[in-house]
């Protein structure tokens, strides 16, 4: 059991530290000013320049982290 626990803090920790680096490179992408209003994928892919695909992955981990809101094909951030 005391493994388990310690696995189970070791993971929490773990997800913590995953969230707070991609919270720290979204600021440095500034990719919250594009997100002001419901925007897509391919609407920032647009202004910034980026990988559509790499975008994509990106707002999801965003939104899994409940940074952003996803509705359907738009992302934003309240």
């Amino acid at each position: 059991m005391h493994a388990q626990i310690t696995l189970n803090i070791y993971y929490q920790v773990l997800n913590q530290y995953q969230a707070a680096q991609l919270l720290f490179e979204s600021i440095k992408l500034d990719i919250f000013s594009y997100l002001d209003k419901p925007t897509t994928v391919a609407e920032i892919a647009n202004e910034t320049g980026y990988d559509e695909q790499n975008v994509e992955l990106f707002l999801l981990a965003l939104s899994s982290c409940n940074y952003i809101d996803k509705d359907n094909n738009s992302y934003e951030w309240d």
